[in-house]
């Protein structure tokens, strides 16, 4: 038969064990595979991980001359990669994101846009998009600021890609083209709550 003092130190154990198992078990695993995601992850766009750093050395604005108030440090950023001329998949992520910045309400001055080009755009088309887009940063970029955006395999980012850069100026997560772009509010949203910078 099992003491009273022996059954408060079952009672004590057991305890310690439902507190302390589950991040015995959470080290354990990150240990044994820390590539492991869980199945589910909330997040619609792909994770760039380890997250990029960028800066604004190798932009060059698309008239001309340094990029008038692009700071990435500092804001959220939501970046478009495009080739010139900017054509349906460029104009599209171009509306997608404009539309996410201006859902997010009070929160939109938190976020920047900016339209990285690979050469500088006609004067026709940059009035073009300066009339539709007046809140964007438009830029071209040399191969080198570009490199960063590369997938793991070393392709270059397609047409119309979107990126967001976090208030580090860390570039972090990708979305397809094609991409939902409720998928890219949802998460925009879900970053500005948890995080207090920007």
């Amino acid at each position: 038969m099992i003491s009273e003092r022996a059954r408060a130190r079952l009672k004590l154990s057991l305890v310690f064990a439902i507190f302390l198992l589950p991040p015995a078990a959470a080290w354990l695993l990150h240990s044994l595979a820390p590539e492991w995601q869980p199945f589910g992850t909330m997040n619609h766009g792909t994770l760039i991980t380890p997250p990029r750093p960028l800066s604004v050395e190798g932009l060059t604005a698309a008239a001309g001359g340094a990029p008038r108030a692009l700071k990435l440090p500092g804001r959220w950023t939501l970046v478009v990669v495009a080739s010139v001329p900017c054509e349906s998949a460029c104009r599209r992520a171009l509306y997608d994101t404009r539309q996410a910045r201006i859902a997010l309400g009070k929160d939109a001055g938190r976020v920047q846009r900016l339209l990285v080009l690979d050469a500088a755009p006609g004067p026709s088309a940059l009035g073009h998009i300066r009339n539709e887009h007046p809140d964007l940063e438009t830029a071209r970029a040399d191969p080198e600021w570009l490199a960063p955006f590369a997938t793991r395999d070393g392709q270059t980012p397609s047409a119309g890609s979107m990126y967001i850069v976090d208030p580090q100026g860390n570039l972090m997560m990708r979305y397809a083209p094609d991409a939902d772009p409720e998928g890219l509010l949802k998460d925009l949203k879900r970053l500005l709550r948890v995080s207090r910078a920007g």
